[in-house]
This record gives C-alpha cells, structure tokens and sequence, in this order.
C-alpha cells in the first residue's frame, strides 16, 4: 500500500448512539479519540459528551465497562474527554478537556496521577493564567506531546 492507494475490503462498525456516562458499554456520543494498545488487543475510544473512555477487546469484539469516574485520592468524573493514547507501560492517558488536565489511569480506571497547567510548570499565553485545554496525546520516548489547542500550541513534557 503507498500513500496515493487505498484499497478498502469492507468495514465493521462498533458502537452505536447512547446518551449520558450511564449508557451501556457500547453507545458512543460524539467518540473523538482513539488508539489501540501496543499488543494490539484493545481499542480505547475516548467517548466525548458522554464524559467516559471506553475499551473494545479486538479479539472478542465486546465492550468492557465504560469508565466515567477515575478511582483513587483526587480523582473525580472525567469532564469532555477528546483524546486517549495508551502508554509504552500500558497505562491510558486521557486529555479531560473539561477539567483542564490531563490523567493516567489504570485499564480499570484507577488514577495514575493528574496534571494541570499549573501542577506541570506550564506557562500560558495569557499572563498570570495557566489553564491547558487539552485535546490530543502521543508518545516519543520519555516524551509526551500534548495539543493545547485553545492556547494554540503543542507542549512537548517530558516523563521522569
């Protein structure tokens, strides 16, 4: 395959539309990331307004249990997440939009850790304010590259 070519044999859809972090496993309201992990096995949707990230086992083509409320100290509900990546550890990394932080967490939802702008050093383009409007999230090495993108920026952290 080259980049002017693309042959498409057919297409298997998942999900179809629910409403509220209380729809079951499988109903998407406006799903704007996603990723696969790196042994291929799970499909991670960050499924936006209804304020959860849910998995989809590739292999069985079932959906596990939505994550709408990380677990652990300081956790709290996800607000608008839009982008999802998994780690080079296997950990889900998720831009909550709406509560201006990115976070860590487990496939179960337990909280690794939670960043805002602030809590990462990060200076803003507005003066005396350091509020990140996450959105996207990729990896490089010990990097972790973060779209900012109402501040019109991509951050570049790098990891411990």
């Amino acid at each position: 395959m080259t980049s002017s070519t693309l042959d498409l044999l057919g297409c298997v859809a998942y999900g179809k539309k629910g409403t509220g972090s209380s729809a079951p496993a499988g109903e998407l309201n406006q799903p704007t990331g996603i990723t696969v992990s790196p042994d291929g096995s799970t499909l991670w949707v960050a499924d936006t307004l209804n304020n959860r990230v849910q998995s989809l086992s590739l292999s069985s083509h079932t959906w596990g249990t939505p994550i709408y409320k990380l677990t652990g100290k300081g956790a709290g509900h996800l607000d608008v997440p839009w982008g999802v990546t998994v780690a080079p550890d296997g950990s889900i990394w998720v831009s909550d939009t709406g509560n201006n932080r990115i976070v860590s967490m487990t496939a179960t939802g337990a909280l690794n850790f939670s960043a805002t702008g602030a809590q990462m050093g990060v200076p803003d383009s507005y003066e005396g304010n350091q509020t990140i409007y996450p959105f996207a999230i990729a990896f490089s090495g010990d990097s972790v590259f973060l779209s900012d993108t109402w501040n019109n920026r991509v951050l570049v952290l790098t990891t411990p």
